[in-house]
């Protein structure tokens, strides 16, 4: 008769335990992954149907350097672009427009950890089906500068779900409608804020930097120069 052998309750308690040490030590990493899984795939979604609206607004409206912005650079006047220019050729659930409260409202953190809501001032905002919050800003510049007439494009991939911090959900773009620069054309590109400069600068110091001492401005360009991956030093 052959003698049957079982584990001990010492032992099945030992390996518990081992598998729960084992599980903390993964799970925190399988899960950031997992989001940044999440984020990237997001964001170059969000990054081509905006992109794919610019195309169709050229289609009807031609060459942006002939589209009309108001010179007031305030939010109505950022509201009156997003209305003709680029809502109709976009999934909208709700159009803020003007309004900035309720459901319309947003608060922002910088990867520094400091509230940077203030920079959103004078964007109108519409959201997509998707969730995705849109920002619009209108800028009428002298004709001079760099760029006489641009607009800014920023999104927050997942809306008023957290974390709202700029590098995480959401990311900053741009759009020229006219530029004195060869180096920014062609115009009408949906490009990410910081995208002309070095590596070395987007992840440098400065206020704008992705990085943890920076407010993470120029996170959707260093993704982009990345080739639409997250670099190692990502600051997550």
């Amino acid at each position: 008769m052959t003698k049957e052998t079982a584990f001990t309750l010492a032992e099945v308690l030992i390996t518990l335990g081992i598998i729960g040490v084992v599980a903390a030590m993964t799970m925190p990493s399988l899960i950031a992954h997992h989001q940044k899984t999440q984020m990237l795939t997001q964001l170059k979604r969000t990054y081509n149907v905006i992109s794919n609206a610019i195309r169709m607004a050229v289609a009807e409206h031609g060459d942006v350097e002939g589209w009309v912005l108001n010179p007031a650079n305030n939010i109505q006047a950022s509201s009156e672009f997003a209305n003709k220019y680029l809502i109709p050729y976009l999934q909208v659930i709700k159009n803020c427009e003007t309004d900035t409260t309720g459901a319309c409202s947003y608060t922002l953190t910088g990867l520094n950890g400091n509230d940077i809501t203030s920079r959103l001032n004078g964007f109108s905002r519409f959201i997509l089906n998707d969730g995705t919050l849109v920002f619009i800003k209108t800028k009428v510049n002298d004709a001079t500068e760099t760029f006489p007439k641009i607009v800014y494009v920023n999104v927050d991939i997942n809306g008023q779900k957290k974390p709202n911090k700029s590098g995480r959900d959401y990311f900053e773009f741009a759009v020229a409608l006219d530029t004195t620069q060869d180096m920014y054309r062609p115009t009408g590109r949906l490009n990410a804020s910081g995208q002309s400069q070095t590596l070395e600068l987007i992840t440098g110091n400065e206020n704008s930097s992705c990085s943890k001492s920076g407010n993470g401005s120029y996170c959707a360009a260093l993704i982009i120069k990345s080739g639409w991956k997250l670099p190692e030093n990502y600051p997550w």
